[in-house]
């Protein structure tokens, strides 16, 4: 996602400068980030900021947020006084200010819409992980024109996507529960709904092993709608036969394994 000058990496270990120079943050500073720009325009205070601190880092109680905040203006260029990125409201907290900047929808073919669910919920490190880990799963999967985009916070209702992943969140002593669902965004229909939960120990693997498995499922979803929605065309339409053949090459691992796939019903 691009703020002013800057493209930053979705998990906020990075960002890269028009200029070519890369800033990399600490996870202190990544957690910091996260915050700020999924509650954008919005005061966050100190010590939502420490709370997510802790989670960064261990000695995170020893340093002082702003401090912080301090750091990550100078790493980004910004002032405290003219602000570009972090707005200072005093004796309340901070608020991030830099408008998304767009990003040309045309080749997205699937978007992944930002986490419903509360605040806290939605800037968790382990959600975010997950998010990013099934956009990384989905665009290993599809061909490199069919792009993936994880919309950020600030684009809710970004990419005209012919398919769409919507998640949302609640927790519970079991850990933060994540429904997934796939849809066809011109019908709103759903074509999957996946469930997966995040416990309190489990590791970053985790994550990434259910990301590949929802990703595997989500593409086959896509290809049996792509197939099969001239089943029900009238004498005008598009032939199903060929309806089929196109979303076999749409798709490929290669037209004639997607084909046997469908006969095998996989």
């Amino acid at each position: 996602m691009r703020f002013g000058n800057l493209m930053f990496d979705p998990m906020f270990r990075y960002a890269n400068r028009d200029d070519g120079k890369t800033l990399h943050f600490t996870p202190l500073e990544s957690a910091a980030l996260s915050v700020l720009t999924a509650n954008a325009g919005q005061i966050v205070p100190r010590q939502r900021l420490l709370d997510a601190a802790q989670r960064g880092e261990a000695d995170a109680l020893e340093r002082s947020v702003d401090l912080l905040v301090n750091r990550l203006r100078t790493k980004l260029g910004d002032a405290a006084r003219t602000p570009r990125f972090i707005a200072t409201s005093y004796g309340e907290g901070y608020r991030w200010i830099a408008a998304l900047a767009p990003e040309p929808d045309d080749d997205v073919y699937v978007a992944i819409c930002p986490a419903a669910g509360p605040a806290a919920l939605r800037s968790e490190p382990r959600v975010r992980a997950f998010l990013a880990d099934l956009a990384d799963a989905l665009r290993a999967r599809l061909p490199s024109e069919r792009g993936v985009r994880l919309l950020p916070a600030a684009a809710a209702n970004g990419a005209d996507a012919p398919f769409r992943i919507e998640v949302g969140l609640r927790q519970d002593p079991a850990g933060v529960h994540c429904a997934v669902v796939l849809r066809a965004a011109v019908s709103g229909a759903s074509l999957r709904a996946e469930r997966w939960t995040i416990a309190p120990g489990d590791q970053a693997g985790a994550a990434r092993t259910a990301a590949a498995t929802f990703a595997a499922s989500i593409k086959s979803d896509i290809w049996r709608t792509v197939a099969n929605a001239g089943d029900l065309a009238g004498p005008t339409d598009e032939p199903v036969e060929l309806r089929r053949h196109r979303a076999a090459v749409l798709l490929p691992r290669t037209a004639q394994t997607w084909l046997e796939s469908k006969r095998n019903g996989r």
